[in-house]
């Protein structure tokens, strides 16, 4: 059987804003063309998880969640930041299940890596699990993102740290322009909405940027319960 992640054994799909590229394949990976999707996307999108994974505050994390974790390059820049933690993934797509258990193999077999298939609106983590949790480009993909948000907090421990790596500011004033840019089933939220997301599920966050204003991450904590 062929390596997934050799591409020379497979066809080259179009990449993103070209001609006959499916976004499809952005929610969900399938088919010939999915590895070479992902391909794509953890070569893009890895300079703006790479910063958005150096704003994550110095915790010493013991159980790390990767929510869409696509190629499985999140995994690995996290589980390299935090070499103490164990990751867990979870993602809907079969395609890049196979992909990143290849790609992520070392930490796989060396323990600290379990990927399953699922879903982010029903997740098989206990209560209060996770000390850290990122997820990279999949929320724009999400069914019901105030649900999947609330399933979010559920399994954040009190004072863990969500991450949501992000690109460029999205605000009342650039919105409408934004939406109308956007091929469903991609969705795109104002940074005001986001945030209000997850204060709903218990979550303290801010937007950081870099001074280009190319880079931004979501940075939030798990609110403690009182009482």
């Amino acid at each position: 059987m062929a390596n997934i992640l050799d591409s020379r054994s497979r066809p080259e799909a179009p990449r993103y804003g070209e001609e006959n590229f499916d976004i499809n394949q952005c929610r969900m990976p399938h088919g010939e063309l999915g590895p070479s999707v992902i391909d794509h996307m953890n070569e893009g999108h890895r300079p703006g998880i790479e910063w958005a994974v150096a704003q994550i505050p110095d915790i010493s994390p013991r159980f790390v969640l990767d929510i869409g974790y696509g190629g499985g390059i999140v995994s690995r820049l996290v589980l390299r930041r935090f070499p103490q933690a164990k990751g867990y993934g979870i993602d809907i797509s079969e395609t890049s299940y196979q992909y990143a258990s290849e790609y992520d193999r070392y930490f796989i077999d060396e323990g600290r890596l379990k990927l399953i298939i699922g879903d982010v609106h029903d997740m098989p983590y206990e209560d209060g699990k996770f000390d850290l949790v990122i997820s990279n480009a999949s929320y724009f993909f999400w069914e019901d993102i105030r649900a999947a948000f609330m399933e979010i907090g559920r399994v954040m421990s009190e004072g863990a740290v969500l991450c949501i790596p992000s690109g460029r500011r999205i605000t009342d004033g650039n919105y409408e322009k934004v939406r109308a840019e956007t091929e469903p089933p991609m969705n795109v939220y104002r940074d005001s909405e986001m945030i209000g997301f997850m204060d709903a599920a218990g979550i303290d966050a801010e937007i950081v940027a870099d001074e280009t204003g190319e880079k931004g991450a979501f940075i939030g904590r798990r609110r403690r319960c009182h009482g």
